[in-house]
């Protein structure tokens, strides 16, 4: 919820003076944020994989898949902080998260959810093509004299 309302804010102010112009992340950045993805995977599956166990009354079967969860919540957020930046890797996220919840839900026999995840996927697909196409047509235009 606090990256939504960052992007929201972001995309508002922003509004007011020009448009944020979709930008790259750089080769440290993208190590950032693996890394995060990586060792929020590691802890928040940790958490859930033991939640059962800490809250016995509220938790009363073990998770059946908490790494593949936690990666992605985690990866969500992440996601949704590089679209409120307007990073166009956030799509490329957001695809694989989606791809990755599709088999998720339909291992776990949640079939209409898996299907709205297949909806995810093409609009995150959408996404990703139109603003590479975008950002690629801005590059192309401030490199004419």
């Amino acid at each position: 919820m606090a990256t939504t309302v960052y992007g929201w804010r972001s995309w508002a102010k922003a509004s007011r003076n020009k448009e944020i112009e979709i930008g790259t992340i750089k080769l440290k950045e993208w190590i950032i944020y693996l890394l995060i993805i990586i060792l929020g995977t590691f802890g928040w599956g940790l958490l859930m994989n033991n939640i059962h166990y800490l809250f016995p009354q509220i938790f009363l079967q073990k998770a059946s898949l908490p790494y593949i969860d936690a990666f992605t919540a985690v990866a969500s957020v992440i996601a949704t902080f590089l679209l409120a930046r307007k990073k166009w890797e956030s799509w490329l996220l957001w695809v694989i998260v989606d791809l990755v919840s599709i088999f998720v839900y339909f291992y776990k026999g949640l079939f209409v959810v898996a299907v709205e995840y297949i909806i995810f996927f093409g609009i995150a697909s959408y996404g990703l093509v139109h603003w590479i196409n975008k950002k690629n047509r801005f590059d192309v235009k401030n490199l004419r004299p």
